[in-house]
Order: C-alpha cells, then sequence, then structure tokens
C-alpha cells in the first residue's frame, strides 16, 4: 500500500489509524450494528459457535481500528488483511447478513492505498456478498442481482470518504498556508524594521555632512580673518579692521550658506553651477587664497545633486588649503571625460608626507559614493594637494541620491 494513502496515514504518527483520519467512529458503529443485526436476525440460521465467533470477530475488527497506531508499509499491509479477512469471514458465517462490515475496510482502503486497489476491493466487497448470500439458497445470479446494492453503498462510501479526505487536506494546507503566512510576515517586518533603521543612518550621515561641509567651511574663514586681525591690532589697527569686516561678512554668508541648506534639506531645489563656485571664490578672496576656477561648457546641464555634490567638494577642498596647507591659490577644474564628470581641485600649499583624512574628506567620498564615482586624495610634501572626484554623468533630470 502506497502513494496518496500511505501519506495520509503518516501524518500523525504515534495515534490510532482511523480517529486520525476522522472515520474511527463511523467505524465502529457500522462493525458493530452490522454484527448486531446479523445476530439478531441469524438466531434461527446461525449455530451457538458461529455466532459467538463473530461476535469475537466483531471484537477483533473493532479492537484493531480503535487502537492500531503503527504507519510502516508492512504493518498497514498486514492491519489491511486482518480486518478483510475477518470481515468476509464474518459475512460467511452469517450467511451475508453481516457484509455491511466490509464497507468501512473500503473506506480504509480509500485512506490507504491507490485508486485501482479501491476500484478492486469494491469489486471484493460485491463479489462476497453476493457469494455469501448462496448460502440462504439464493443462486448466484440473483444473489448478484441483490447485492447491486451493496455496490451502490459502496460507491456512496468511497465518495464520502474522498470528501472527508480532501476537506483534511484543505485544513491542512490552509493551516501550513497561515504558519507561512505569519513568517512571511514576520520577516517582513523585520526587513521594515530595518530598513527604517538604514534610513535613519542615512539621514544621520547627510546632515552630519551638510553640518560639517557649512560650518565647518564658514567657521574657518571666519577665524582665519580673526587671527589675522588680533596679529594686526596693534601694528595696523586700520587692517585689523578690514580684517574684521571680513570677518563680518563671511559670517554673514556663513549664516546664508546654513539657511539655504536648511531650505534645501527641507525640499531641495535647483542650484547652478557657476552661481556655486563663484560663491567659492568670493569667500575664497576673503580667506586670502585667490580661486581660478574652470568649467566646461557641457557642465551647465549638470543636476542639482552633482552641482550640490560638486559645490561641497570644493568647500571642503578649500578649507584644507586655508586650515592646513597654507595655500595662496587653488585651482577648481570640473569637466566631462567620456560620459564621467570630473572635477578636480589642486592648491599650491604646503603638502604633506602622510595624508591624514579627517571627517571632511571622509564626507567628500560619501558623496562621490552616491553619485556612483570615487574620490581620490594626493598629497606630495610641497607640492600641495590634488584632490579628484569622478562618477557616471546623471544630467539634469538625475533623481535625488547624493546625500543633499
Amino acid at each position: 500500500m502506497s502513494g496518496e494513502g500511505e501519506q495520509v496515514a503518516a501524518l500523525e504518527g504515534g495515534r490510532p489509524l482511523l480517529p486520525t483520519a476522522g472515520a474511527g467512529v463511523a467505524f465502529t458503529l457500522a462493525i458493530a450494528g452490522g454484527m448486531t443485526d446479523a445476530l439478531l436476525r441469524g438466531v434461527t440460521i446461525m449455530s451457538g459457535f458461529e455466532r459467538v465467533t463473530v461476535a469475537l470477530l466483531g471484537a477483533l475488527m473493532i479492537g484493531l481500528t480503535l487502537t492500531w497506531s503503527r504507519r510502516d508499509r508492512a504493518s498497514l499491509l498486514g492491519y489491511w488483511l486482518v480486518q478483510t479477512t475477518s470481515a468476509t469471514a464474518m459475512a460467511y458465517l452469517t450467511r451475508g447478513l453481516s457484509s455491511l462490515a466490509l464497507l468501512p475496510i473500503l473506506a480504509q482502503t480509500v485512506l490507504l492505498a491507490p485508486r485501482w486497489a479501491v476500484s478492486l476491493f469494491g469489486l471484493y466487497v460485491t463479489l462476497v456478498t453476493a457469494a455469501t448470500l448462496t448460502r440462504l439458497g439464493f443462486r448466484f445470479g440473483p444473489a448478484l442481482h441483490l447485492s447491486l446494492g451493496q455496490l451502490a453503498a459502496a460507491i456512496f462510501v468511497v465518495g464520502f470518504t474522498e470528501l472527508a479526505l480532501r476537506e483534511r487536506r484543505g485544513r491542512q494546507r490552509n493551516g501550513e498556508l497561515v504558519t507561512a503566512l505569519s513568517e512571511a510576515n514576520a520577516r517582513l517586518g523585520a526587513l521594515a524594521a530595518q530598513s527604517d533603521e538604514l534610513a535613519t543612518e542615512r539621514e544621520r550621515a547627510r546632515v552630519a555632512r551638510e553640518v560639517h561641509d557649512v560650518l565647518g567651511h564658514s567657521l574657518t574663514a571666519v577665524h582665519a580673518q580673526l587671527r589675522g586681525a588680533q596679529a594686526l591690532s596693534e601694528r595696523d589697527p586700520a587692517q585689523a579692521a578690514a580684517l574684521l569686516e571680513r570677518a563680518r561678512v563671511l559670517t554673514e554668508r556663513g549664516l546664508g550658506d546654513v539657511r539655504r541648506s536648511v531650505a534645501a534639506l527641507r525640499e531641495p531645489g535647483p542650484l547652478r553651477l557657476r552661481e556655486e563656485l563663484d560663491r567659492l571664490a568670493v569667500v575664497g578672496a576673503c580667506m586670502g587664497v585667490r580661486c581660478e576656477v574652470s568649467i566646461a561648457e557641457a557642465c551647465d546641464g549638470l543636476s542639482s545633486d552633482e552641482v550640490h555634490a560638486i559645490t561641497r567638494i570644493a568647500q571642503e577642498g578649500l578649507t584644507n588649503s586655508v586650515r592646513h596647507g597654507g595655500a595662496t591659490t587653488l585651482r577648481v577644474s570640473v569637466s566631462i571625460e567620456g560620459s564621467d564628470v570630473v572635477l578636480s581641485l589642486r592648491d599650491d600649499g604646503r603638502g604633506a608626507e602622510v595624508m591624514v583624512e579627517g571627517a571632511g574628506i571622509t564626507g567628500a567620498r560619501e558623496r562621490a559614493a552616491l553619485l556612483g564615482g570615487a574620490l581620490d586624495v594626493r598629497a606630495a610634501l610641497g607640492e600641495g594637494v590634488a584632490l579628484s572626484a569622478r562618477w557616471p554623468a546623471r544630467g539634469v533630470e538625475a533623481t535625488n541620491s547624493s546625500g543633499r
């Protein structure tokens, strides 16, 4: 016995066979009913030995039904043979009066065997019923005609058992789907939480870059003017006053940059590359650094994301040139090479043997990476610092992803 029936029988190992399939009670009632009816109606045609044997066979069948729990193939085959033999013997001893006991075995066959075996057993039930009726004096032909009612009952049992089996499988599949759906919902919840955390981290990094680039750049410029004014306060008060005025102007510009940055964080607007770099050159002049800006005409169509990244990276280059390099000139070049945007910065400062990257350079690298590119920084002692950023050109229709 194999196939679908064996799979169903193996669903809940360790429990009685028929109750797990939802047929234990019906089986018991059918055996008991058929046995009782045969014993009552067969009082005049059965010997005392036959009646006792029928009672013992019925008790054996009911007991096996309620207690059998082994699910391996050999055990199932043995169970089925014992039940079939017992039911056949009962039908023979009762002259066909207890042939009803074969129908529960047919129901078990539906649960345990393939369809061809079910069809053969249904035919067997009909033939056994006809054969046992001959013991009452019927010829085989009329007995076979009378057994057609048993065949109709067999068809009904098979259909009903199939429906019960399908309903059971449906409940099992529904349970599996509910479990799978619960697990999927749990995974989606975990992914949503991770997505929220990632979005929060990205927002923190974005704000940190803006704060560093805007405030760091402005405060460096103001600090340079204040330091110069302090040094000249006694020797050249007029020049010191001029430096203080520059510091005031730079402070106002810094406040304006902060306001623009906050507004851009809330609702990004269009940016123009030439205006942004011209503003940077003015600030550089106030800090004592001449900014030589070169912008290729093809760069006029760059997206606001790219303009924003170029401006912030150039600000970082200018800040480092003043703070660490003591430079007097910063060359800024923006061009298109192939399909890439290339930003190049080079100052004439002191340079360095070993370049130590701080938060500013880290932020510049992040900006280039968010545009799908990379940043390269090179320095040599006495030869200044060269910074180059490159990423695939997006154009004016690019979407916002540069970390603004």
